[in-house]
């Protein structure tokens, strides 16, 4: 099976989160990837499965986001500085 080494776009689907004052935000996310580990990859993917590759990552990102976003009051969140 041919891997393909080139960035990848992964579309997350917009989700809720609550913040630390338990006030609801809807987050949408996209996430930019490429395979750095190709046996590492292909390994926790099943044979190199792009749709398992996205499934582990949009639930990574989510675990973060509800975590980080968790620990953040609304105007951190909205007004707070970006680290890109």
């Amino acid at each position: 099976k041919q891997l393909d080494a080139r960035i990848q776009t992964m579309d997350g689907r917009a989700d809720r989160f609550v913040t630390s004052e338990k006030k609801d935000v809807i987050i949408d996310t996209y996430v930019k990837w490429r395979i750095e580990d190709f046996g590492r990859y292909y390994l926790a993917t099943g044979g190199g499965n792009s749709l398992t590759a996205e499934a582990l990552l949009e639930r990574k990102v989510t675990d973060v986001l509800r975590s980080e976003i968790g620990a953040r009051e609304i105007k951190q969140i909205v007004s707070g500085p970006r680290n890109d």
